[in-house]
């Protein structure tokens, strides 16, 4: 009995001299609080933020803690660069590079190739293995800022006021599009692109104010209603046909994070990365069925249309090269990318 006590003993002290060891005994009251702006409002992306952040709170013990608020919450959706660098907030997750092409226009590069991309998997391979992560980690520190990750989602609708059903018909129409390349290539096609926050694409196509829209998934269209507003339907379309967000933190917080709470966050990316493209896509399906049902006309483009808008892609590019030292950087890198894997010849 006394040696049972006496072995006892012992694996408790030796237990509690583990305990001790661990880099964060004594911390256990330390608790991270973060905000983090999204670049969306309510709706499918935002739950899955939310429940994969809690997620993390939990997996952390709570020392982990990130609230997640709307586009618009602290800043406009053009200034969450500036503002999580700047201390405002402490995090954006999930959103459009192309929003910062005002500051620099090769980070609308990040956002989306129109026609070139076929799957959101070359992107992350590029991304991660082909040098687009050492080319834009650097830009992000300049404003004080930690670029944590990306997430890619699939191709994007065009919902217009009238049908299109060739590339002739985006002549003269005034569209919905971020700053960028995106835009450069519909106005290469002759449309007359602007930029709009998501809440108010709605009353914008509703009003007149502008004739098409090209803004996240088919379900997240659905889910906002503008196919009551914009009845017609091009899908997959080629302006985005996969698209690309940034999860950004502010550097201070980053660093003075300890490594096994970095290691959580970068880990939650790869999983909402997953988590909302197999949703999406689910959603997706249902969401096309159902707008059919509710009288709205579903078109495609043709093969020899999509080859011309991949040819105007490519002209645009070489042009884009001359916005920045980044832009051509990026393009170089980006051509070289798609030869060695055989995306363009």
């Amino acid at each position: 009995m006394k040696r049972l006590v006496i072995f006892g003993l012992i694996g408790g002290l030796i237990a509690s001299l583990v305990i001790m060891g661990s880099p964060h005994y004594g911390e256990a009251a330390k608790i991270d609080k973060w905000r983090a702006q999204t670049c969306v409002g309510a709706g499918r992306l935002f739950d899955a933020l939310v429940a994969e952040t809690e997620h993390v709170r939990k997996m952390t013990g709570g020392r982990l803690d990130i609230k997640i608020y709307p586009v618009g919450a602290f800043v406009g959706i053009t200034q969450m660069l500036e503002a999580v660098g700047q201390g405002v907030y402490e995090a954006n997750l999930w959103q459009v590079p192309a929003y910062y092409a005002g500051l620099e226009p090769g980070l609308a590069l990040l956002f989306s190739i129109p026609s070139i991309w076929t799957d959101p998997g070359w992107v992350q391979m590029w991304y991660y293995y082909f040098g687009g992560k050492e080319l834009y980690e650097p830009v992000f520190a300049k404003y004080n800022v930690y670029l944590a990750g990306i997430g890619t989602t699939g191709a994007e609708p065009f919902l217009s006021k009238k049908p299109i059903h060739s590339l002739k018909d985006f002549k003269g129409l005034k569209i919905r599009t971020p700053l960028g390349l995106t835009a450069a290539v519909f106005e290469a096609l002759g449309a007359l692109p602007t930029q709009l926050p998501s809440s108010e694409i709605y009353s914008a196509l509703d009003t007149g104010v502008i004739d098409g829209a090209e803004w996240a998934s088919i379900s997240d269209n659905y889910d906002q209603g503008l196919h009551e507003v914009a009845p017609n339907i091009l899908y997959p379309s080629f302006h985005s046909p996969t698209t690309t967000v940034t999860s950004e933190v502010n550097m201070d917080r980053w660093k003075k994070l300890p490594d096994d709470l970095k290691a959580c966050f970068e880990g939650m990316m790869a999983r909402l990365n997953d988590r909302y493209n197999y949703e999406q896509r689910a959603a997706n399906y249902d969401a096309l069925k159902k707008m059919i049902e509710k009288g709205c006309t579903h078109t495609t483009l043709s093969s020899e249309d999509m080859a011309k808008v991949r040819s105007i892609t490519l002209k645009v590019l070489n042009g884009y090269k001359a916005k920045s030292p980044l832009s051509a950087k990026a393009i170089d890198s980006l051509v070289g990318y798609w030869k060695l894997v055989g995306l363009i010849e």
